[in-house]
């Protein structure tokens, strides 16, 4: 493994592990599930709601469980690799016992509540903002380098939460 990473921005950091990323997804996706206050009164957001802290549950699970098969199976990348713009969201019919679904469902959620510009705001945010670029990055990288190899070797897949 390379000591140094270089995110989607070019600028290059020391590498952190998989399970580091994803413990750091799990923390941004975690903070922006719908809140009570927006689903009152819209089934349909009360849905998304649980799906969403579903995936977050399991992706708790997967770091807490998995980790040293997710830092030692799976190859990190020197550099983030490419990904498109206007990447589809997961469809909410997507089966969330399935690692790279869940895993993808946290991604998004985490993305949105990416704030690249809140270190230029308040300057003692910027390695913080920057180790949660590098977090999404490598989540992004595992799911698109690695997920159907991620679905494959997590066969014991932990249930949703009451």
């Amino acid at each position: 493994m390379s000591d140094r990473y270089v995110d989607s921005d070019g600028l290059a950091h020391e590498a952190m592990t998989f399970s580091e990323a994803l413990e750091i997804v799990h923390e941004l996706a975690q903070f922006n599930v719908l809140g009570d206050d927006h689903v009152a009164g819209a089934p349909d957001l009360a849905t998304e709601q649980r799906r969403q802290n579903e995936a977050v549950n399991m992706l708790h699970d997967l770091v807490v469980n998995y980790s040293d098969q997710l830092d030692g199976s799976f190859q990190l990348p020197e550099k983030a690799a490419e990904r498109p713009a206007d990447r589809e969201r997961l469809p909410s019919d997507a089966d969330l016992s399935v690692p790279s679904n869940y895993l993808r469902l946290c991604l998004d959620i985490a993305t949105q509540a990416y704030d690249p510009d809140a270190a230029k705001q308040n300057p003692d945010l910027e390695d913080e903002v920057l180790r949660q670029g590098q977090a999404l990055d490598l989540g992004w990288d595992l799911l698109d380098l690695h997920g159907r190899d991620l679905d494959l070797s997590i066969t014991v897949v932990p249930g949703p939460r009451a």
